[in-house]
């Protein structure tokens, strides 16, 4: 076993929430903080629009996607992708953020 194994790898996790009423990041804020109960690890890095990057470490990843793919206070939450870099995670954010915009157009 590696010391990585037991400190913990990061995963960032690209997700797309679906609220037409209300906040999003509000809505992500409670659902991160209902979430903390079972994955300690789990925070909000970054939010942009309907877009956002959560943080959770390798051994947590299964469990924060499994929850994040829900429908949580009549919003709907979907993740896109899971990296192990942050820069990573936010060229996904960006390339979403323009193919979401260009849809629109």
């Amino acid at each position: 076993m590696t010391v990585k194994d037991k400190v913990g790898r990061h995963r960032y996790i690209v997700f797309q929430i679906d609220a037409s009423n209300g906040s999003p990041r509000k809505v992500i804020e409670r659902l991160i903080h209902r979430l903390r109960g079972n994955i300690r690890t789990i925070s909000l890095i970054e939010m942009e629009k309907y877009y956002g990057i959560v943080h959770v470490f390798h051994f947590e990843l299964d469990s924060a996607r499994g929850a994040m793919n829900t429908t949580f206070e009549n919003v709907k939450i979907r993740t896109i992708a899971t990296s192990g870099t942050l820069r990573k995670a936010r060229e996904i954010l960006q390339g979403e953020i323009e193919r979401h915009a260009h849809m629109r157009n």
